[in-house]
């Protein structure tokens, strides 16, 4: 696949995803640096939002409420795809928000399960598809620098590889 391809993929999956509505960007919208994050996202759609500067600035997948996240993460993933260059800014974070979390505790684990619950088949099926194009075409990205496997290969076999 190419890579407006995949992004095609990732666009049609999201495409009815709907806005959280602004008071439901951020699980928690009083702690001060949710509300920071949540005045950026205000009243943007996903597609307004990639753009290498702002995902780079805003690497906030832990802050958004579910809601948020499904919203927002097409935007995170598009850029990877579009901006290979720039991406290494908000990767580590977005495929750390794609994986089980093994060093936070059982929280941070119920937080990810509710996550990838309310993504639907078809729009895994489309992340799948992205993290098979960044491991084809970033040989030579960060995630490439453990042996014996690495963070993509690994997410791909324990989770993404069955959508």
């Amino acid at each position: 696949m190419t890579a407006e391809e995949v992004v095609k993929e990732i666009e049609r999956a999201f495409s009815d995803v709907q806005y959280p509505g602004d008071d439901s960007i951020v699980e928690t919208p009083t702690d001060w640096e949710a509300s920071g994050i949540r005045a950026d996202f205000v009243g943007r759609h996903w597609r307004d939002v990639v753009e290498p500067r702002f995902l780079r600035e805003h690497n906030v997948f832990w802050f958004f409420s579910v809601e948020g996240f499904l919203f927002y993460l097409p935007a995170y993933i598009i850029g990877l795809v579009r901006f290979p260059g720039e991406g290494v800014h908000w990767s580590s974070e977005t495929l750390d928000a794609l994986y089980p979390p093994t060093r936070h505790g059982v929280a941070s684990f119920q937080r990810w399960d509710l996550c990838m619950k309310a993504l639907s088949t078809s729009q895994k099926h489309a992340i799948r598809l992205a993290l098979e194009y960044l491991l084809e075409t970033q040989p030579d990205w960060w995630w490439t620098d453990h042996a014996p496997r690495n963070e993509l290969e690994i997410a791909l076999a324990n989770y993404w590889g069955q959508f």
